[in-house]
């Protein structure tokens, strides 16, 4: 069945608000963050969306736990590659850098998370 846009629209806004309450509520209730992931990945595969990926890089893609750098989540920089260790199940997400071009420079490179 068809989802109208205005529907995915107001899921996406969902799934955007839940990501800001995780981050926002992590440091006193992890778990609460762990859950707010999982809510919005509901809402995603309910309304068969994609997470944008600024948003996917913030939850492991094993366990989908939050992920907090320096916190549950090691980051390293590797030739060109973001790699992220979840310190809650041990798997391991590499990301490729994305490169921004900026005003009369050379492009920098810039990562997701």
């Amino acid at each position: 069945m068809a989802r109208d846009w205005k529907e995915q629209k107001l899921a996406m806004e969902r799934i955007e608000r839940l990501f800001q309450l995780a981050e926002d509520v992590f440091g006193s209730r992890p778990e609460r963050a762990h859950r707010d992931v999982e809510v919005a990945r509901k809402i995603a595969m309910r309304y068969n969306m994609r997470i944008p990926p600024r948003l996917r890089a913030r939850f492991c893609g094993k366990c989908y736990k939050y992920l907090k750098p320096n916190v549950n989540c090691k980051v390293s920089v590797r030739s060109g590659l973001v790699v992220v260790r979840c310190l809650e199940c041990g798997s391991i997400n590499k990301m490729a850098f994305r490169r921004v071009a900026a005003a009369g420079r050379r492009p920098a490179r810039q990562a997701i998370l």
